[in-house]
């Protein structure tokens, strides 16, 4: 990766998501349901590890986590190119519900009452349940989850977004690329990613995310978040 397209994090730089304090950051898990868990292979599940231990390290520093998949139950317009192909996906939802369920390790707990806006009545280490957004399969950018941008993040003045997700190529891709278009200062944690298309992973953490977003490892975050501050 060139110079220009490396990961900016230097808290002094107002473009990298070390200059944004962790009330103003949120960490967004995008599609880590089953059926993308499966169809990634080795690499999904252990994209779902990562975003477990980010999923973690979020709730330790007080991060609002957010857990965005597809809604299992619309089927996008006629006229949408993938409309045949979501009702068969959809059919599959149907006969074994669990494909569409976001997997077991990253499930969020019922949603609260009421949820702090700021972390109060939640310890350093506990961290405030993750939110859980929805948005209708063949909406490839997790933003376009219903109240995710209008609600959550407005009502918490976000401006930064780490981000994983199943797939690279797809919701990955058009989250970072929306998130950027959107204001937001965006990170991508290219080791909770993965693709089921050999070596197109590779290619979006190494190419063509670089140069919108700040590609980075769970180690190179954690250990420059720590050192940044």
């Amino acid at each position: 990766m060139s110079r220009r397209t490396a990961a900016i994090l230097d808290a002094t730089n107002p473009a990298s998501p070390l200059s944004v304090p962790a009330h103003e950051t949120a960490v967004l898990l995008v599609d880590y349901q089953n059926i993308h868990v499966q169809h990634a292979g080795p690499k999904g599940m252990e994209a779902v590890k990562t975003a477990q231990s980010l999923r973690k390290w979020a709730d330790e520093h007080r991060i609002p986590v957010i857990i965005a998949s597809t809604d299992t139950s619309q089927v996008p317009p006629r006229h949408a190119k993938l409309h045949g192909r979501a009702v068969d996906i959809l059919k599959a939802f149907e006969a074994t519900p669990d494909l569409g369920a976001v997997h077991p390790a990253l499930t969020p707990p019922p949603e609260p009452a009421s949820r702090p806006v700021d972390g109060e009545g939640s310890s350093p280490s506990e961290g405030a349940p993750p939110y859980h957004v929805t948005r209708r399969l063949g909406l490839v950018s997790a933003l376009s989850s219903e109240g995710l941008v209008g609600e959550i993040l407005q009502e918490r003045s976000t401006r930064s977004l780490i981000v994983g997700g199943i797939t690279t190529s797809g919701c990955v891709l058009g989250t970072a690329r929306d998130g950027t278009e959107k204001g937001y200062i965006v990170t991508v944690v290219a080791d909770a990613c993965a693709d089921p298309t050999p070596g197109l992973h590779e290619t979006m953490v190494g190419h063509v995310l670089p140069p919108t977003a700040h590609v980075v490892s769970l180690k190179e975050l954690l250990s420059s978040w720590t050192v940044g501050r």
